[in-house]
């Protein structure tokens, strides 16, 4: 697929992110959910290290008929009049330790209409890293409310400090596959359709 900008892909994105061979990466979407993250990567996830983040400069919006959702930095959004909460970044996990073969399932899920490049994010310090496998499975909605926007703010004000490097996976596809609605995760846990997803 070609539509999406050659500037915006990364090749070194295909390397692990950490020494040990490990991948970080940062989810905003459907793998937010504990369940569905160890449903795609084939185990509970107790060796990995997940903490609520954000990635700043980032939106996120509807994909016309889908539960999930698009990542786009803030220069494609504008091309998408998007109709909800802006926060200038966007809320999700940052997951630690995921191994190669759990990358490769991981890109099959997501497909050609994402890329996975190499991104900064910010986690909060202020919220634990727990084993996926331990993160509660009730109360889903809630499970990113304390970045609630001041929160957000905070972080965002952190700069360079904060920062780490991940990889996310960022819409390649076509913009016009897109609705003008802001994609949130409680909207999602609250639905209903979680249940087709695990």
């Amino acid at each position: 697929m070609t539509h999406f900008p050659a500037a915006y892909i990364d090749a070194d994105a295909r390397a692990p992110t950490s020494p040990r061979g490990t991948y970080t990466l940062f989810f905003y979407g459907t793998l937010v959910h504990p369940a569905i993250l160890s449903k795609i990567i084939g185990h509970a996830g107790s060796t990995l290290s997940i903490q609520p983040a954000i990635l700043p400069r980032h939106e996120l919006h509807h994909v016309v008929g889908q539960d999930y959702p698009a990542l786009l930095t803030l220069e494609r959004s504008e091309s998408v009049a998007a109709e909800g909460k802006h926060l200038g970044a966007v809320r999700g996990t940052v997951v630690r330790g995921l191994g190669p073969e759990d990358v490769r399932r991981l890109d099959a899920f997501e497909g050609d209409e994402y890329v996975r490049v190499r991104v900064r994010i910010v986690p909060d310090p202020e919220s634990p890293a727990l084993a996926n496998d331990v993160r509660p499975r009730d109360a889903l909605a809630g499970v990113l409310a304390k970045l609630d926007p001041a929160r957000v703010k905070a972080l965002l004000a952190c700069g360079d400090d904060g920062e780490e490097e991940a990889q996310a996976y960022l819409w390649r596809a076509p913009l016009d596959l897109l609705e003008a609605r802001v994609w949130d995760f409680a909207e999602f846990a609250n639905s209903g359709r979680t249940a087709r997803w695990v």
